[in-house]
């Protein structure tokens, strides 16, 4: 009398290591299915990188800060940048991204003109359009927050010690040309 798979106790998965070699078939599709569809979908990129979730602007007697709350902690790359009747002071934080930003916040009319983000796949950056001019000194804070979240502050403010640029001066006479020596 011949029996049935499930009369003898056996199941069909699990007969001779059909099973494993059917799940690893499975795998292997899935996966590949996966990277030439172009990998891991946006949504999944996006949760793996930090969220730039608020910015916003204040000021405090002469100190100006700019806050950028976070939903981990991010160092940002400063860089200060004069030129071409500009000054900027931009704070790069790489691989993030940001939802519902403002694109520009209105500065505080003493040392800031205005605060704008541009927001690409590199990451997000503030950019604090200072008055040009105008020297100041600044500082970073990091706080932690509840949840894991974090807090970045910068705190500019003028820098009372720098010497303010005067008017320009005349250039100096030209001095006359010095007379050849005679060979002794």
């Amino acid at each position: 009398m011949v029996g049935s798979m499930r009369e003898s106790g056996r199941r069909p998965w699990s007969s001779a290591g059909r099973g494993l070699r059917g799940l690893a078939a499975a795998a292997v599709l899935i996966l590949g299915l996966g990277l030439a569809l172009g990998g891991p979908s946006g949504a999944w990129a996006q949760a793996q990188k930090t969220e730039v979730r608020n910015l916003g602007i204040s000021r405090l007697g002469e100190r100006t800060m700019v806050t950028v709350l976070l939903d981990r902690a991010v160092n940002p790359r400063i860089s200060p940048y004069l030129g071409q009747g500009r000054s900027q002071l931009v704070m790069e934080f790489p691989q993030t991204w940001a939802g519902k930003l403002p694109e520009t916040l209105a500065g505080d009319e003493v040392l800031v003109k205005q605060v704008r983000n541009e927001i690409s796949e590199a990451g997000v950056k503030v950019i604090l359009e200072i008055f040009p001019e105008r020297p100041y000194i600044w500082k970073r804070e990091m706080t932690p927050l509840s949840g894991g979240r974090a807090m970045f502050r910068l705190t500019i403010w003028p820098d009372s010690e720098a010497a303010a640029p005067g008017p320009p001066t005349a250039l100096p006479e030209p001095q006359p040309p010095l007379a050849p020596r005679a060979p002794e």
